[in-house]
């Protein structure tokens, strides 16, 4: 639903009276809002309006009825679906029975009632009425129960306890009743269209009539038990009580007196004894004098014409019907607008607009207490409530008006006794004795804000051209920062600041001009949630507020240490959570005052509860600027945003709200079978019932809300699913509904919670207990029946089974066993393969590695020592480059046959690459593996290789190295392998131990 909140104030059109009424000037409204056809009102004309015990404001129009929860309409439509029945056409009155809850509705085509807890509307008129007179007009429920009918040919009740309705007085013509009350002493005033009818409930006659051939449309009782008597071209007949003797001669209100029109439709009293009078040119506000005389009346006037005479839609006349609201909201019916609804409370803020649409940008205080606004029409003071002078904005050096009089920042410097001003022209001076403007630096620089250090130095933010460090005695820039565009900066010590930016927060020295940002990091979840900046302050010790674009206010986490800072949110399923950050302001209770572009919180000194105010408490609806702020010695703490100037004292801001009543609104449904959601019919009072789903349920969805009129958009809601999920899900106030889908069958619980508009908590939930039934099929005895039909015939296929088994299982054993055992050779033909060396079929390095890991374990395990012979055939390069590779291979092959013919079976032999052989002898000593390399050596040498004429000699060079206590395998293999290098170097063909 679209809301149109405003805060606005009422202008009154003052009418000067006679020497019998006074008047006073001006009302204030803190909020208003109309609501038509766009947010889903079903017609304009609204004839009445009445709120039901469960707190649903119903709308009677000429359309029907509609139901309103504070975001969205029921019409005749839905009420239908969910009800069943409903009056049909125009319906004139409502009326509520606060002794049963029953809601009574008069309509063109009858009388109805819908009785509470139930969801359907009874027709009583068919029944009790005279077939003739079925429009039904007014009705009246009394203090005993007892219900009062008025047709347009007759007055009716309907005693509590009994069935049918008794005619107390009809006519065949025509005369209208048009309303009814009933008298502090008991006796019912009727208005008709030729006077008011009295009858005596007590005597059971009717009394002589009031003001015959006056057309009655409206009659009230005030809490004095004053009678207000409306009539259509004559105004207001006011009958003062005289208690046990009746009432005095009526004094009339009409033009004369300042009612703003003589045709008067409705009239009711406020929460502050005023009296409303709804005509057909407005609404008229009676305020009671406390002393009159015979010579002045006892009601001052005032007239409600328009929230803002420059706008078409902000007319309120043609007004038909009013509706008091506990909270201090007065709704009220037009004919051809819909309603609206305006809050008449005083305002906890006091808000001032500086000039109409001049925007305020930000505001500073002098030593004298005196607040200086800075706006985009030069400067303005402010020196007590709603007193402001200005703008001043005469310069000295007759720069352009529409430039140099936007002032984006205005600061105060104690220090200086100066106040300085950002504009969009430069550094500028603002002289507030002679109140003018003077240059002082950066003619070409957009600026944007000012802070100051301790010794009178100002920190300069412009929009494009960095950040300056800049003394304003001596007129010289000490140093400039090539940064984004900054806000308000804050010390953490005398020469350490923090800057929030556009892009980072920044730590700058300002004895060494080096800097660290920090910024978001994707892979660090305690890093600054978003890079966009716009405030930061001192928490406690170690500990700062850190305000943010979009992503709510975050406490830093910071030691100044060298290690990065940690963030995490504040009260982060709040609105806190959400919204951007303008300014934390703490005050003289250990509370912190939170600006942002929609309201003004009070956050608790624990940071554990919050509370929103919204437009209706007088804050600006469009928010508050960035570090626009500012705190007097007199206590109060300043505010300034686009809608003006708003200034408050902490300690006499007290939020008072009555806790919304949370109603589940609409219940949907959706089966297998459906192709549309099915809605289910909920009780009038719905804050718990049963819900028994079908077992084919594929979707259900919850709607709910909490009937709040004045800010709902600030309600926050949280629920959750026992039996589905146990933790709270929160949600804001549009997205109010839940939808869970494929329920497993089962017994579940919906809960559901609210804040007040103030976003304060009521834990005391509604509920709605939710049942899945089990699927027929998924039941006991229908799971035993398919349990024992599967059993016959799993007992069947297996009796047939075993039989076809049995024959194919030689056959299919066989075939298993031929298979796994040329799968087998094939795993082992692969693993031969890719441990051995395919020329000399030795173990390759891979082969060797895997026994020599064994027997190294034995080592470790069993001290069983072991020795590395490390080889390599001598010149094997020459022998390849005069006989060629052919024969090389051939030397290989032999050279690998001589040492397996010369080594034990436990001893591992491995061509280790090339023309190199690795040998592993379990159990031996170094001087042993000598003695066997030398053996091999000798054979090698008397070896008679190839068939050349020449002799060809083959020789090889060894490394033996023994393993040690504690040293690894591959330590031991690399000493054999330097042995090995010492061997060549000492002349080849030699076993080097050393």
């Amino acid at each position: 639903m679209h809301h149109l909140l405003c805060a606005l104030t009422l202008v009154f059109i003052l009418c000067f009276t006679s020497s019998a009424c006074s008047l006073t000037n001006t009302t204030r409204f803190s909020s208003y809002q109309l609501f038509s056809i766009s947010d889903g009102l079903s017609q304009v004309s609204v004839q009445d309006i009445e709120q039901d015990q469960n707190g649903y404001i119903w709308i009677a129009t000429q359309a029907g009825l509609d139901r309103f929860d504070g975001y969205q309409f029921v019409n005749s439509d839905g009420l239908i679906n969910s009800s069943g029945w409903m009056p049909k056409g125009m319906v004139q009155d409502i009326e509520l029975d606060e002794s049963t809850g029953d809601l009574w509705f008069a309509s063109r085509d009858g009388l109805y009632v819908l009785r509470s807890g139930n969801t359907k509307f009874e027709s009583v008129s068919k029944v009790l009425l005279e077939e003739d007179d079925l429009e039904v007009m007014a009705i009246h429920a009394d203090d005993f129960g007892n219900i009062w009918v008025g047709t347009m040919r007759g007055v009716y009740v309907l005693y509590k306890g009994r069935a049918s309705l008794e005619i107390l007085w009809s006519k065949s013509n025509t005369i209208g009743v048009f309303d009814l009350a009933l008298s502090p002493n008991n006796v019912l005033w009727v208005a008709t269209n030729d006077g008011v009818m009295q009858f005596d409930t007590q005597e059971q006659t009717w009394l002589e009539r009031l003001l015959p051939s006056e057309m009655a449309s409206i009659i009230y009782f005030d809490t004095n038990g004053n009678a207000w008597l409306g009539t259509s071209g004559n105004g207001v007949f006011w009958f003062e009580s005289a208690k046990n003797e009746g009432y005095n001669e009526p004094l009339q209100f009409s033009l004369n007196e300042g009612l703003v029109n003589p045709i008067v439709n409705d009239i009711k009293q406020d929460a502050q004894s005023n009296i409303w009078i709804a005509t057909v040119d407005g609404i008229s506000i009676a305020s009671p004098i406390k002393e009159s005389t015979k010579h002045l009346a006892p009601y001052s006037f005032e007239t409600v014409q328009s929230f803002d005479p420059s706008s078409k839609n902000a007319s309120i006349s043609n007004v038909l019907s009013l509706h008091m609201h506990s909270e201090e909201l007065v709704f009220a019916g037009t004919i051809g607008k819909g309603f609206f609804v305006a809050d008449y409370a005083e305002p906890l803020f006091n808000s001032v607009v500086l000039d109409k649409g001049i925007i305020s940008y930000s505001v500073t205080v002098q030593k004298d207490d005196l607040a200086w606004v800075s706006s985009e029409n030069g400067v303005y003071k402010f020196s007590d409530k709603y007193k402001v002078e200005g703008p001043f904005n005469k310069t000295l050096n007759g720069d352009s008006p529409l430039i140099s009089n936007i002032m984006q920042d205005a600061h105060y410097s104690s220090i200086n006794d100066e106040i300085y001003l950002a504009s969009r022209i430069g550094l500028k001076r603002f002289n507030y004795t002679t109140l003018e403007i003077e240059n002082m630096a950066f003619p070409k620089a957009l600026l944007y804000s000012i802070s100051e250090t301790p010794e009178g130095l100002l920190l300069l933010s412009t929009r494009s051209m960095g950040f300056y460090l800049y003394d304003p005695r001596n007129e010289s820039i000490i140093h400039h920062w090539d940064m984004p565009l900054s806000f308000n900066a804050h010390f953490i010590n005398p020469q350490t600041i923090l800057v929030p930016t556009t892009n980072g927060l920044y730590k700058i020295d300002l004895v060494s001009f080096d800097y660290e940002v920090f910024k978001h990091n994707e892979d660090e979840p305690d890093s600054l949630p978003y890079n966009v900046v716009t405030w930061v302050s001192k928490y406690k010790e170690n500990e700062y507020f850190v305000g943010t674009q979009s992503k709510g206010l975050q406490l830093m986490e910071y030691e100044n240490n060298g290690q990065p800072p940690s963030f995490r949110p504040i009260l982060p399923h709040s609105d806190l959570g959400r919204l951007s950050i303008g300014a934390v302001v703490p005050d003289a209770n250990n509370n912190y005052w939170v600006t942002t572009t929609q309201s003004i919180a009070k956050l608790s000194g624990n940071l554990n509860e919050i509370t929103f105010f919204g437009e209706s408490d007088g804050v600006n609806s469009s928010g508050y600027f960035i570090s626009s702020f500012a705190q007097d010695s007199k206590g109060y703490t300043y505010f300034a945003g686009a809608d003006g100037l708003t200034h408050f004292k902490p300690e006499e801001i007290l939020a008072k709200a009555n806790p919304p009543k949370l109603q589940f609104t609409v219940v949907k449904t959706l089966n297998s079978h459906q192709e549309q959601m099915n809605e289910y019919p909920l009780l009038q009072n719905s804050q718990q019932g049963k819900l028994i789903l079908s077992p084919n349920n594929l979707m259900l969805s919850i709607e709910f809300a909490a009937n709040e009129y004045k800010n709902a958009e600030n309600i926050e809601y949280a629920y959750k699913l026992e039996g589905f999920h146990n933790t709270w899900q929160y949600a804001p106030s549009r997205s109010r509904i839940a939808t869970f889908t494929h329920l497993l069958p089962g017994k579940y619980t919906f809960k559901v919670k609210s804040t007040d508009r103030y976003q304060n908590w009521y834990n005391k939930p509604i509920s709605l207990s939710i049942t899945v039934p089990t699927p027929w099929w998924e039941t006991d005895l229908a799971i035993f029946i398919w349990l024992s039909i599967l059993c016959f015939f799993a007992y069947s296929a297996y009796k047939w089974r075993m039989f076809t088994i049995y024959q194919r299982e030689r056959k299919l054993t066989n075939l298993v066993n031929e298979k796994t055992a040329d799968l087998e050779t094939a795993n082992e033909k692969l693993r031969q393969l890719s441990i051995r060396d395919p020329l000399t079929q030795l173990l390759n390095r891979r082969g060797f590695t895997q026994l020599a890991e064994r027997e190294y374990l034995k080592f470790v395990r069993d001290k069983q020592n072991f020795s590395i012979v490390l080889l390599d055939i001598d010149h094997f390069k020459e022998i390849n480059d005069n006989y060629g590779h052919d024969f090389g291979d051939e030397v290989l092959i032999e050279v690998a046959n001589l040492l397996k013919s010369s080594l034990r079976s436990v001893d591992i032999l491995a061509r280790w690459g090339g023309e190199e052989f690795i040998v592993l002898l379990p159990d031996t000593n170094v001087k042993g593996a000598a003695e066997m390399s030398d053996k091999v050596r000798a054979k090698v040498i008397e070896f008679n290789f190839g068939s050349f004429d020449e002799v060809i000699s083959v020789s090889f060079s060894a490394g033996v190295c023994e393993i040690l206590a504690n040293e690894s395998l591959d330590n031991c293999i690399s000493e054999a392998d330097k042995r090995l290098y010492k061997a060549k170097e000492r002349g080849r063909n030699l076993v080097c131990t050393e």
